[in-house]
């Protein structure tokens, strides 16, 4: 299954984001059919860049479960 790495640091289903662009509040900006990355408008004035997450060079880091301060 493809995973989609927000700009916004979050990762996103596939499901995840066909259901926030079919039934709101997100809208498409930017779609490129050759690489699968999308420009989305969330509908609060922000933009978030999404992209598969094989396309990224160095994965994300988890999240940290554990972290020390």
């Amino acid at each position: 299954m493809t995973l989609y790495v927000g700009s916004d640091g979050e990762r996103y289903t596939p499901s995840e984001v066909v259901e926030n662009l079919e039934e709101g509040p997100w809208r498409s900006c930017l779609w490129r059919t050759d690489t699968d990355q999308e420009l989305i408008d969330t509908g609060d004035g922000e933009l978030l860049m999404l992209v598969p997450e094989s396309m990224l060079t160095e994965r994300p880091p988890e999240p940290r479960l554990d972290a020390e301060r």
